[in-house]
């Protein structure tokens, strides 16, 4: 009991301690799984709105060596008079080209058929080219050389602080206040663009969108709330949750003129919003004619179509879609490519990442495919982790059950030792006693009458060979628990050693005042065995019969039968005592077992008769089995192996 109790206290309860723990953690577990699943799919939606940005300004750069390569073919004022056919021909996004003076900022004329399209184009577009003042998304990467009107030029400070988005609004913003003296609040701006148009080295400016759309994780539907403090999207009523604090955070336009933006920098990129509408300007002003500045108006199908078949990315994982959703939250672009997904609203993605000011108010955006995936994933963690716990429970609590049972069987064998060292005394002393008692009637008294010499002498010699059997029957016992038993197996009659053994046994059963009847084959039984084993057994059972073979209400009786039967012998011993109660039938083939205690009883026995009996039979591959015998009375059957 107290290896049991150490158990429960150094092992158990720890385990029971851990398992609570465990199931408290289980209940946190899609948390942390939509955590970290969250986090990864942020990458995703990062990774993809930087490759949009870097698209539109690595467009901006071809946009110039195309410009480059044009003006080596032809001299400047005659690429102006056509530009708008010779750009269409070079830059495969181009809607329309337009030539602008550097200086004014005015449009020049082309020649037909070209100034007939610019016309148009600029007429459908006056909202654009108007001299108002425009909200304009912009991306001006920056070079060395001084720009042509001075007090438009950024200082040699202000392009140090280039790369802090609140002093390079402020800088552009300056632009303006000559005709906008009273502009919006400030709001905080977008991280620079990193990627030059004009060069690989030339930092750039990035002024964010009106509306902002940043980085977002939307946990919640679309018509929920937002809280307090936090930026709504009015088109979409989509809550928008900053994922960095800080300046970097929203961006917003900047309210300027096209013509400003001609004069005062030589290259960049102007987007705009109208009417549902995507408008994007680039802009070059060529180093070698800086009087000229070109222009080019991206048209929106093709620009969609080459985002779309350009940007090589991959889909987070199988669970989600990665979609490029433009400015009216309709997909430009899907990953993987071919995949038909539909979500219930576009404008509920688990992530997303606004691509910045050269693709005002779209968005990089992971979807799930099924919005239970995260409940599927933690289920599934959940059952791994369950059966770790319940693992681990249920081998505590065998332990504990083994450890307990282990320990009662323990106590259990003490006692039955004790009883088998007080049943050995027992049926020592008395035989001792016996034969010291005649011993000394003959010794003591030489007159004894003949009759009384031979009675005396009878009972000395049935003490002593009683006295034998209990100590063979401990010495055998004591060699099979070392493994020290060994058989002489040779071929032996067992219809004569049974009745040689029932010849030394029968005089004393008979004196006991049982009935012996011996029922044995006229044809010898031919076995492989051991003699003084299969005696022993027989011994065994004989001595078993004459201690429990007698009720009060049937005849004292014994019966010895020899049968053959499917090439096996079968050897039975039958009394018509009481038999074994109930609940002992297999037990008292157990070591030191008793139906009865030898004390309480009065019955003599030392518990290792039955033990001893069934070990040999099983070391002659046969078998010794109890059964209750019919009307009344025990019966044990030996089969063995004949042959």
């Amino acid at each position: 009991m107290r290896s049991a109790t150490l158990f429960l206290l150094v092992i158990f309860t720890p385990c029971a301690l851990l398992c609570w723990v465990s199931w408290r953690w289980m209940q946190e577990e899609e948390n942390t799984i939509k955590r970290d699943k969250t986090a990864s799919y942020q990458q995703s939606a990062d990774y993809a709105a930087r490759a949009a940005a870097k698209f539109m300004t690595g467009q901006l750069q071809t946009f110039g060596e195309n410009m480059d390569r044009l003006l080596a073919a032809e001299s400047p004022g005659d690429l102006r008079l056509r530009f708008h056919q010779a750009v269409r021909g070079a830059f495969p996004l181009a809607e329309a080209g337009l030539v602008f003076d550097s200086t004014t900022g005015r449009i020049l004329p082309q020649v037909e058929p070209s100034e007939q399209a610019v016309t148009a184009f600029v007429s459908d577009h006056a909202w654009f080219f108007s001299d108002d003042m425009q909200p304009l998304f912009l991306e001006i990467p920056f070079t060395d050389r001084p720009a042509r009107k001075p007090a438009a030029k950024l200082t040699t400070a202000s392009l140090e602080r280039v790369a802090e988005p609140a002093s390079a609004l402020d800088a552009l913003s300056a632009l303006a206040k000559d005709s906008e003296p009273s502009p919006p609040p400030p709001l905080p701006v977008a991280a620079p663009a990193a990627t030059p148009a004009n060069g690989p080295s030339a930092p750039s400016l990035a002024v964010p969108p009106a509306e902002p759309k940043n980085e977002a994780v939307r946990d919640e539907p679309s018509d929920h709330q937002a809280p307090e403090g936090q930026p709504v999207d009015e088109d979409s009523r989509r809550t928008v949750r900053p994922a960095e604090p800080g300046p970097q955070s929203q961006i917003k336009p900047v309210l300027t003129r096209v013509a400003t933006l001609i004069h005062d920098y030589e290259t960049g990129i102007a987007g705009q919003t109208h009417d549902e509408r995507l408008f994007t300007f680039f802009w070059y002003r060529p180093p070698s004619y800086p009087e000229l500045t070109f222009a080019v108006a991206l048209q929106p199908d093709a620009l969609q179509n080459a985002l779309a078949g350009e940007l090589a990315i991959e889909a987070p994982d199988k669970d989600t879609n990665l979609t490029l959703l433009d400015h009216r939250l309709k997909p430009a672009a899907q990953w993987p490519r071919g995949a038909e997904f539909k979500p219930a609203s576009w404008s509920s993605p688990l992530v997303a990442r606004e691509v910045g000011a050269v693709l005002p108010r779209w968005e990089a955006s992971v979807f799930l495919r099924d919005p239970a995936i995260f409940n599927h994933a933690a289920s599934a963690s959940r059952w791994r982790l369950g059966v770790i716990v319940t693992t681990a429970s249920l081998a505590a609590v065998l332990g504990a059950f083994f450890i307990l049972r282990d320990a009662r069987r323990t106590a259990r064998d003490a006692r039955l030792k004790t009883d088998f060292v007080s049943n050995v005394s027992h049926e020592l002393k008395t035989p001792l006693t016996s034969i010291r008692m005649f011993s000394d009637l003959l010794g003591n008294n030489p007159a004894v009458a003949p009759e009384k010499t031979k009675r005396y002498a009878e009972v000395i010699a049935s003490e002593a060979a009683r006295l034998t059997r209990l100590i063979n029957n401990v010495l055998n016992f004591s060699r099979m628990e070392s493994g020290k038993q060994q058989l002489k197996v040779a071929p032996l009659d067992l219809r004569a050693l049974t009745a040689e053994t029932m010849e030394h046994m029968r005089p004393q059963l008979e004196k006991d005042g049982f009935e012996v009847d011996v029922v044995l084959p006229e044809e010898p039984v031919m076995i492989q065995g051991d003699a003084d084993a299969l005696s022993q057994v027989l011994l065994n059972l004989l001595s078993n019969a004459g201690k429990y073979g007698t009720a009060s209400d049937l005849p004292k009786s014994i019966t010895v039968a020899l049968t053959m039967k499917d090439r096996r012998a079968i050897l039975s011993v039958a009394d018509r005592g009481p038999g074994i109660p109930r609940g002992h039938e297999r037990r008292v083939f157990e070591k030191f077992q008793r139906a009865h205690n030898t004390l309480a009883s009065g019955t003599a026995g030392s518990g290792l008769g039955l033990t001893i009996a069934r070990r040999l039979a099983e070391a002659h591959k046969g078998s010794l089995e109890y059964s209750s015998r019919t009307g009344g009375g025990a019966e044990f059957t030996l089969a063995l192996n004949a042959g």
